[in-house]
């Protein structure tokens, strides 16, 4: 398998998250000096409100670029092994992480969170507990995968027509969560789109595989679209 990345955006994000970590630390600390020595209430309550915005901005940064794995480091390391027919293209496309395969395309929504999650057709909930209660202003939400995942199909699917008018490329899409099992329970019922451990991923990628393959034709042209647009 071949992987491609784009690590100028990966370094950006880790940049931007130092920066807006580093400002919404000095806009708190300097809400703090102003409220002991000047006692201005509005530039006080400004720059704390400013700086915890900042701040969780860093943080929300912080977890998708600098904390490893990553989400495209997770997804490289399960999916090795397959031949040079696949391509996993990570955040050059409209969809953040994308294989394509010789029967298709395959693009995958990564969560990283744990604990009790379950799914129900397009509804998700995610338990609260005292942890996640002590972590709220480090750990991003869950929000809706499934909905996440239907909007990269859609554009992921505008994207194919634009390079490949003439084909008909399925799109398979994928819920993906990297924590180790013993970290989160996965409560899935009737899923609007298919929800699985990372574990589980390249079985399922390895039937998808074995599907009748596109005509070379189809598979040239979007080659040549992923190779326009990453450069590679």
């Amino acid at each position: 398998m071949q992987t491609v990345t784009n690590m100028k955006l990966v370094e950006q994000g880790k940049q931007l998250g130092k920066i807006t970590s580093l400002a919404g630390l000095i806009m708190l600390i300097g809400s703090m000096v102003i409220a002991f020595v000047t006692k201005q209430v509005v530039i006080t309550y400004g720059l704390l409100i400013f700086g915890f915005i900042l701040s969780n901005i860093g943080i929300y940064l912080a977890n998708r670029w600098t904390r490893e794995p990553r989400a495209d480091q997770a997804l490289d390391k399960v999916l090795r092994g397959f031949d040079d027919q696949y391509w996993l293209v990570n955040y050059h496309l409209p969809a953040s992480h994308v294989l394509l395969m010789p029967s298709g395309l395959a693009h995958f929504v990564v969560k990283a969170h744990t604990g009790e999650i379950s799914n129900n057709g397009n509804r998700w909930h995610h338990r609260l507990t005292i942890g996640r209660i002590l972590r709220f202003l480090v750990d991003e939400g869950l929000g809706n995968p499934t909905r996440e995942a239907q909007q990269e199909a859609k554009i992921l699917q505008q994207f194919v027509n634009k390079y490949v008018p003439e084909g008909n490329v399925p799109i398979y899409s994928f819920i993906v969560f990297t924590a180790p099992e013993e970290k989160v329970k996965l409560q899935v019922t009737n899923p609007a789109v298919p929800v699985l451990q990372l574990g589980s991923l390249k079985e399922r990628i390895r039937k998808l595989g074995k599907s009748k393959p596109l005509p070379a034709e189809t598979q040239r042209q979007l080659l040549a679209a992923i190779s326009n647009v990453t450069g590679q």
